[in-house]
């Protein structure tokens, strides 16, 4: 058996999820593309890349519960977010939270 003054503790994003009153995260991240060229700069980060803004909800179990694929790399997190929660099926935050 190994006590728990031998187990590291869990890493930072699963500790957030395991922890009373959390009710799942969501975060952005960049996928690269390689879009026609007439488009090319509208998928350009502020880094440089070339990539399309996704956004992913998951639950506390780990599991996801919405995905909202391809806006323009240049996109700020807070417009892909607006966007989600506008559309008619998009993103439902439950009350309270």
């Amino acid at each position: 058996m190994i006590s728990s003054a031998n187990r590291s503790p869990p890493p930072p994003v699963l500790g957030l999820l395991h922890q009373p009153r959390r009710t799942g995260a969501l975060d952005g991240t960049f996928i690269p593309v390689t879009p026609p060229k007439e488009e090319k700069q509208r998928y350009r980060t502020r880094k440089g890349g070339i990539a399309t803004n996704v956004l992913g909800v998951y639950s506390p179990n780990i599991q996801f519960i919405y995905v909202l694929p391809g806006w323009e790399g240049f996109a700020h997190d807070d417009h892909v977010l607006c966007d989600a929660i506008s559309r008619p099926t998009g993103l439902k935050v439950p009350q309270g939270i």
